[in-house]
């Protein structure tokens, strides 16, 4: 045998004795990965990396289904399986397969919407990531506690420096957004009034200071369509007070001479409180500018059958004559 042919032969031998190990340590892993509702989740990465053999790291991607496929070559130790998806928790979870063997594993991936549950370990750089945010959160509340001592001072210019820097430590706060609209309101600054009281409303719909100053400040800058949307939330929060501030609102376009828009408003209010006979007249005379006589005579008739007493129940009447 020439020393070519021993080399070749060692090299066969050597190259059988390494698969040989290689497939007693090797395990193949697939599965699905699902959400805390079982829903398979697609685009979800993991990575295994083996922290004995440097660039020697497992990667797999679910795939539409939440189906993945994974081939650790050291499935002897104990490995940290590191799983994430932006808009759930990366979590770093020691886990250990057997070797030689094909696995089928389920993972399960938690969305940031919950906390992660017990057992589950998140990754280093999530852990102090929530670990920032709980710091900012308490900023937040001590700038919000200092920014209520000033507007009660009546020191408004400090209160709202307060209370911005606390939203910009804790952007979900909810209290400090509504008080923000509340004060840009009553500045009559409109548009960010408008901006805060959607933020407020969106984290607390039930706030029903920060709902009046959102449909007041989009009803005030002409969008109808929000304002509108606006009004929903505020009947949801406060429905005992929604009626009356939506005539009075109503009122201020009418004789500002916004006769569609006051309409809208006066429908409603008489929709949330059949009782309210202003609104009732209001609507009638929204009616008599806009030139539709039958739903004049029916709004007016409706007045004058729940305030006959009224001062104006005398116009009202006549003008239903004239709508015969």
């Amino acid at each position: 045998m020439t020393k070519a042919q021993r080399l070749l032969l060692f090299l066969v031998i050597a190259l059988g004795v390494t698969g040989s190990v290689y497939a007693q340590t090797t395990a193949r892993v697939h599965g699905v990965i699902r959400d805390q509702d079982g829903n398979p989740v697609a685009g979800v990465k993991i990575t295994i990396p083996d922290p004995d053999v440097k660039g020697r790291v497992a990667e797999a991607t679910s795939d539409e289904f939440g189906k993945y496929q994974i081939v650790i070559a050291d499935a002897t130790k104990p490995l940290a399986w590191r799983i994430e998806k932006e808009g759930f928790h990366t979590t770093e979870t020691p886990k250990k397969v057997p070797a030689a063997l094909t696995v089928e594993l389920d993972l399960v991936i938690f969305s940031l919407d919950g906390p992660l549950p017990m057992g589950e370990v998140p990754a280093a750089e999530e852990a102090e990531a929530a670990r920032q945010r709980q710091e900012a959160k308490i900023r937040a509340a001590e700038l919000f506690n200092e920014g209520a001592t000033l507007y009660n001072a009546k020191d408004i210019d400090g209160a709202l420096a307060k209370f911005q820097a606390a939203v910009g430590e804790d952007p979900e706060l909810a209290p400090a957004h509504s008080v923000i609209a509340r004060i840009h309101h009553g500045r009559q600054q409109w548009a960010e009034a408008a901006a805060a009281a959607e933020r407020a409303a969106g984290l607390k719909p039930g706030d029903a200071a920060a709902q009046f100053v959102r449909f007041d400040a989009w009803s005030r800058l002409g969008d109808q369509e929000k304002s509108l949307a606006a009004l929903e939330g505020l009947k949801h929060a406060d429905p005992a007070n929604a009626a009356k501030v939506i005539y009075q609102r109503g009122e201020e376009l009418f004789n500002g001479n916004d006769t569609a828009a006051a309409l809208a408003l006066f429908q409603e209010a008489v929709g949330i409180d059949p009782e309210n006979a202003r609104a009732h007249y209001r609507l009638g005379l929204c009616y008599v500018n806009l030139g539709k006589s039958a739903e004049a005579k029916v709004a007016l008739e409706r007045f004058v059958a729940l305030a006959p007493d009224d001062p104006e129940a005398a116009v009202a009447k006549e003008m239903i004559g004239y709508l015969k």
